[in-house]
């Protein structure tokens, strides 16, 4: 936590993120299959775990300029916001 910046209320959700990566990682001690394949008997997907890091900054498109079918007009409305 101390190399992403994020403050101290987030340890709850590094704590969280560090369960969905440990659920979804191969351990000897289960024959090197993940403990959600285990519990599921499906092979879990990780690709999501490629895109971010924890407290990585992003940009989200917001939904206000999708539904109504308007495009933003760019630079003066994106139609992003920031998030974490």
């Amino acid at each position: 936590m101390n190399y992403t910046g994020a403050p101290a209320y987030t340890w709850l959700l590094a704590l969280l993120y560090v369960c969905y990566v440990l659920n979804r990682t191969a351990c000897e001690a289960l024959g090197y299959v993940t403990p959600l394949a285990i519990a599921t008997g499906q092979t879990p997907d990780i690709s999501v775990l490629f895109q971010f890091k924890f407290w990585e900054k992003i940009y989200y498109a917001t939904d206000d300029k999708l539904s109504s079918g308007q495009k933003p007009s760019f630079p003066s409305d994106p139609g992003e916001k920031s998030g974490r």
